[in-house]
């Protein structure tokens, strides 16, 4: 006798597996939709279409990341319950010395596609439990010369939201994402650029939208 082949669930099936698990994640690790989607380095908007239904078939590269930021395999995202190993639920432990794919700050498009690498050891070695807030991202503009280039990779650390100590900070400026050196003020902000041929400026904590601070950053030698 044929046995019969097993049916392959359509992509509403897939989309409630997927959301489902989503959910079951979110309430275990207690993380919020934002916060996770913050982590991951995509929009809200892409775990909300998928927890309400709305996307029936999400990005499967956007979905990694998600599952990066919730310490999981995508497999235990993207699969029926049952279909995969159970004691990827019951094991936390970690290889430190691994190299882990960070996410990207924002998609570049002048760039194109690109990971960073780094030891998961380091990572926590030097930023504790932030590191699982980390994202890279490339110097966009000429403002930070000559301490950083357009193009040089650094590392942000995007659990650092407030300017309460002095450092290089990212922010949306004209439209874009830009690096500046803020320096924090009784009631406002101090917006610093290294290079002299850019203005600084002065703002309120209130309006500076702070995507995250610089923490690492590296260049190729053309030499």
């Amino acid at each position: 006798m044929n046995t019969p082949l097993k049916t392959l669930p359509s992509a509403f099936a897939m989309h409630e597996v997927i959301a489902n698990n989503l959910r079951y994640q979110l309430d275990r690790h207690q993380m919020s939709p934002a916060t996770c989607a913050n982590r991951a380095g995509v929009l809200p908007s892409f775990l909300h279409d998928i927890l309400s239904g709305k996307s029936t078939n999400p990005s499967v590269v956007k979905l990694a990341l998600v599952a990066r930021a919730l310490r999981i395999s995508l497999s235990q995202l993207i699969e029926e319950a049952g279909t995969h190993s159970p004691t990827l639920h019951i094991v936390e432990s970690f290889d430190y010395d691994r190299p882990v794919c960070l996410p990207p700050l924002e998609t570049n498009k002048e760039h194109g596609f690109e990971e960073a690498h780094f030891s998961e050891r380091w990572a926590r070695k030097h930023w504790g439990k932030d590191a699982a807030s980390l994202a890279w991202w490339r110097i966009s503009d000429t403002a930070m010369q000559p301490t950083m280039q357009p193009g040089d990779l650094v590392v942000v650390n995007r659990a650092i939201t407030e300017v309460l100590y002095p450092g290089i900070y990212v922010m949306p400026l004209a439209g874009r994402l830009c690096a500046r050196r803020l320096q924090p003020g009784t009631h406002h902000v101090h917006i610093h650029c290294d290079n002299p041929a850019y203005y600084s400026s002065i703002s309120t904590p209130e309006l500076c939208e702070i995507r995250g601070q610089l923490v690492w950053h590296a260049r190729r030698l053309d030499c």
